[in-house]
């Protein structure tokens, strides 16, 4: 007996739940529709393993629901990993997008599985005969939130039209944001959703998406609309002189609960820039508690400045919130920036165990201010064709830095070196290690 990582997905409320929202598992309808090889097969041959896990074997082909295959199939694994104990001879329910004329592989967010475990797709499959050659097209539109602080929920009576040559079709979402089109000839579709008092969000491809159905099949598409909201939070950043600060960078955050239960969570999607006139808005901002901050990714000249929150603090504790209600807000919350950071341009190289320059690898670069070392911000930059690399070193951080290289001998580290704005060397040497076995191999 052994572990088969040849099937990503063999139970869904177990691999759901670790793989989050960014992989649903489709139902069979949904798999058979992005599928272009769909059979049962039983183990016969393992090809490969490493340890206890089979990363490829050979299928007797027993029955085919979609595409062209011969009396054997081999299937290979992508590094993805299933729990469950298999044997030679038992069945599986397989799909994939492979077309089946040589090895097929199997990813993740699919429904492969042992036949045991696939009784609701084998009755669907096991209809199609009698079915009519059409397809659906179902989803669900939720109203897009950006911070964890808020609970995402769909959108009542969202208004979806469904398009295709001179084909067009509406439907309102229910009450949960869901909505189905059934009875959909084969084809590919364009598939659109708004509501009133909701705009596109920009991660839904501005409300619209294009899907393709096939005949049994069906298509999903899903959508986030952003509510519209009067108020916003603005105002501007000045340097200790009085002038514009051009360029800088600011970030939202929300905040629920108060005492031992207040939370703080960064807004996704909300950081901004100042304008040439050291202007800044967050726009659509919805009723609740927030602080504003200069903050950026990693300090980088001319924004290398450790965080600042409004009006004038280095942590949150010290941060005055700010109170949005539905109405618009015409107040300003303006930064007085201090005196901009020193920093050095720090010069260095990469090589490999030989002491010859090491191409490409990545330097990783952790960089914290020195009065808040858990604030700590990573960057990256790669080595030159001949194992150079440089970034900016600024006062009042402390930085760590080493280089990494995964290749298919292993994994290439160098030792991590600490430094900081007054212990700056001439020049930074990175010697990488000899690659290990990565992963551990027997």
């Amino acid at each position: 007996m052994k572990l088969l990582a040849l099937l990503v997905t063999m139970w869904v409320g177990l691999v759901q739940p670790l793989l989050g929202s960014s992989c649903q598992i489709p139902p069979p309808c949904g798999a058979f529709n992005r599928s272009r090889v769909v059979l049962v097969g039983t183990l016969t041959e393992i090809l490969e393993e490493q340890g206890d896990l089979v990363l490829g074997a050979r299928l007797q082909v027993d029955q085919v629901f979609r595409g062209v295959v011969g009396k054997t199939i081999v299937v290979n694994n992508h590094g993805m990993l299933f729990a469950g104990s298999v044997s030679l001879g038992e069945q599986y329910l397989i799909y994939t997008a492979d077309a089946g004329n040589g090895p097929v592989t199997l990813h993740g967010c699919s429904r492969s599985r042992p036949l045991r475990a696939a009784d609701e797709d084998m009755r669907f499959l096991s209809s199609l005969a009698s079915a009519s050659p059409t397809g659906a097209i179902s989803g669900s539109v939720w109203e897009s939130v950006k911070s964890l602080n808020r609970e995402t929920q769909g959108v009542p009576s969202a208004e979806i039209n469904v398009s295709r040559n001179d084909v067009a079709i509406s439907v309102l979402t229910d009450g949960e944001g869901h909505y189905r089109l059934t009875g959909l000839e084969p084809g590919k579709y364009i598939v659109t959703a708004s509501a009133p008092g909701y705009r596109a969000d920009t991660a839904s491809d501005a409300g619209q998406t294009e899907v393709e159905v096939t005949a049994h099949g069906c298509a999903s598409a899903h959508f986030a609309l952003s509510k519209r909201w009067p108020a916003k939070i603005a105002g501007r950043v000045l340097k200790p002189a009085g002038e514009p600060a051009v360029g800088i960078e600011l970030a939202l955050f929300d905040i629920n609960g108060t005492g031992d239960k207040r939370t703080i969570s960064p807004m996704f999607g909300l950081d901004t820039k100042t304008d040439d006139q050291g202007q800044y808005e967050f726009g659509d901002i919805a009723p609740g508690q927030y602080l504003v901050a200069v903050q950026t990714d990693f300090p980088t000249p001319p924004q290398s400045y450790p965080t600042i929150y409004w009006p004038n603090s280095r942590t949150d504790k010290g941060a005055r919130e700010i109170t949005i209600n539905a109405e618009e807000s015409p107040a300003q919350y303006d930064f007085a920036l201090p005196r901009a950071p020193s920093h050095v341009e720090i010069e260095g190289e990469v090589l490999t165990p030989n002491d010859e320059p090491a191409v490409n690898v990545s330097v990783i670069i952790h960089a914290a201010p020195k009065d808040d070392p858990g604030a700590d911000s990573v960057h990256s930059v790669n080595s030159d064709a001949a194992g150079r690399f440089s970034f900016a070193v600024v006062e009042g951080f402390h930085y760590k830095v080493e280089a990494a290289q995964f290749t298919l001998q292993g994994r290439a580290s160098s030792r991590p070196v600490e430094l900081s704005f007054n212990t700056v060397p001439a020049r930074l040497r990175l010697v990488l290690s000899t690659p290990d076995s990565y992963p551990p191999r027997e």
